[in-house]
């Protein structure tokens, strides 16, 4: 029969070789916990994606937050699940933070570009009531398999898309990502679902910003806080490829307008420049015309006056964009 719950020992075991890979950086390990042998209060910097305390939870490692919870919240029990049974999930309560359902690019069987699209979610949230949880299998849709039994934390009110238990917010992103590509987590390293969901919910995460940038290019800042993000989820072998090979195109993008600056901001510096000589001399003419007493110097003065002013414009606007320039190049640098 069903074990009543699952101790700590257990659920921190499918964490071992989390923890215990070389290949976590220095970051991370500031932020993983060493299992205890007891329940114990856990948690861990995600860059964009805050963390926070879940009472009561199995010391593991890599924890992504889910959001903020009351103090009544706290006095909450988790609910048991085994493998692909009960559909309810407990854990502790928790108001969402609704996403935007975004854009997701992928590639057609055929090799046809297709765009998924997406909105403002109407009325701010997901009508959860409406998603089947035993769906039609489309594309490379698959039911998750979870290993064993699982106790979820902070995860009240997550929906289970083709068995794997998202956010409400993340429910339209994650079944068309299921559907292109099959589930994002792995659990050939860990198996502890926690884990699983919540850096899953870290990669949906990165997957909409990157959406939301459009046409539009990252800072070198930006790109690297992604990557930092992501590393928990490398760790595990989620599957992820396809965020990887838009990573790396923004990579080869970054590069290679950082190397067209350069040329851009000495022309412009050039410009600014020659202007600088020109409404000199322009300068020099509107004082010679401007003692002169005659009708013909007063009307070349005005002319002149007027010149210098066209001619400062010119300067500012040009000062302008060669700031925005050095703004651009300092980002991408």
């Amino acid at each position: 029969g069903q074990r009543p719950l699952a101790d700590s020992s257990q659920v921190s075991s499918s964490t071992g070789q989390l923890q215990t890979s070389s290949s976590l950086s220095k970051h991370q390990q500031q932020h993983m916990h060493i299992p205890q042998p007891s329940y114990s209060i856990y948690g861990t910097n995600m860059g964009n994606y805050p963390a926070h305390a879940f009472p009561g939870a199995p010391a593991s490692a890599g924890l992504a937050s889910l959001g903020p919870q009351s103090q009544d919240s706290q006095m909450r029990q988790p609910t048991l699940h085994h493998g692909m049974g009960s559909s309810q999930i407990g854990g502790v309560s928790q108001p969402m933070n609704m996403m935007n359902a975004l854009k997701y690019d992928s590639q057609t069987s055929n090799g046809e570009s297709k765009r998924f699209h997406g909105g403002p979610l109407p009325g701010g949230h997901v009508d959860v009531e409406m998603w089947d949880e035993n769906p039609p299998l489309v594309g490379k849709a698959s039911l998750f398999e979870p290993i064993g039994e699982f106790i979820l934390y902070g995860c009240e009110g997550y929906v289970k898309v083709y068995n794997f238990h998202v956010a409400p917010g993340d429910v339209s992103l994650y079944k068309k990502i299921v559907e292109q590509h099959g589930h994002i987590p792995n659990q050939s390293v860990s198996h502890e679902m926690n884990i699983l969901v919540s850096n899953t919910r870290v990669v949906l995460g990165v997957t909409r910003d990157v959406q939301r940038l459009g046409e539009s290019l990252p800072s070198r800042k930006q790109l690297q806080a992604w990557n930092l993000d992501l590393e928990i989820a490398r760790t595990l072998k989620f599957h992820m490829s396809w965020l990887e090979e838009m990573l790396s195109s923004l990579e080869t993008k970054l590069e290679s307008h950082k190397a067209t600056l350069p040329a851009e901001i000495a022309g412009l510096e050039a410009d600014v420049a020659a202007l600088h000589m020109d409404i000199g001399y322009h300068k020099a003419t509107k004082d010679r015309l401007a003692k002169q007493a005659t009708e013909i110097a007063k009307q070349a003065a005005a002319a002149a006056a007027a010149k210098v002013e066209a001619v400062g414009r010119a300067i500012a606007a040009k000062k302008k964009l060669l700031q925005e320039k050095r703004d651009e190049f300092a980002a991408v640098s």
